[in-house]
């Protein structure tokens, strides 16, 4: 209970720097790289809670931009709980999309990505392992504090299903960023050359 207490707090402090972070990045001029061909890089870290019980997980993800606000790739979701006696760990891997709007420093989105899960649980020494999908559908908002990175947050809805477990479902609230590439940069990258 203290370690779950911990990381609220934690999460307090990240939710207050957010803010001031964003406060900052809608004072810059910069400029969004969402554009088409453009390349996205990052993660998230969820603290999620539902009439059961409460969990922390990171999810890295990657993407490329086919039109201009809109990109689609893929993510890894790792996820680790422990209530009591049980522990278990979760990973997942899936297509996620998103689409931006608006210009400038600031760009609210829209998000949904889906998840074949593997979810492995340890209870009195027994181990069980079974498998099950789970997808997510939510609002965000980057705060670009460069031309390249964004802080973002993101709420949204969650479910998650598993052959011999019944269905999870809860509000989530997710904290990361993004590393943002523009396609003139990711060609001097795969020719092995590093630019402004």
């Amino acid at each position: 209970m203290n370690g779950l207490l911990q990381i609220c707090e934690q999460l307090k402090n990240s939710m207050k720097k957010l803010i001031v972070m964003a406060a900052v990045a809608l004072s810059l001029n910069a400029e969004a790289q969402t554009d088409k061909g453009d390349w996205m890089v990052g993660g998230n870290i969820c603290f999620r809670t539902n009439k059961n019980n409460s969990n922390f997980s990171f999810s890295p993800n990657a993407g490329y931009f086919f039109a201009r606000n809109f990109v689609a790739g893929a993510n890894l979701q790792t996820d680790f709980e422990k209530t009591g006696d049980i522990k278990s760990s979760t990973v997942g891997l899936g297509p996620f999309a998103r689409y931006y709007f608006g210009e400038g420093a600031f760009k609210p989105f829209a998000v949904t990505e889906f998840n074949y899960l593997l979810l492995s649980t340890k209870y009195n020494g027994n181990k069980t392992n079974t498998n099950g999908y789970g997808w997510l559908l939510g609002i965000g908002g980057a705060a670009f504090i460069s031309n390249d990175v964004a802080l973002e947050a993101v709420a949204g809805y969650n479910y998650s299903q598993f052959a011999s477990a019944s269905s999870n479902t809860g509000f989530s609230l997710n904290f990361g960023f993004q590393v943002y590439i523009n396609k003139g940069k990711m060609a001097s990258l795969k020719k092995g050359k590093i630019t402004d």
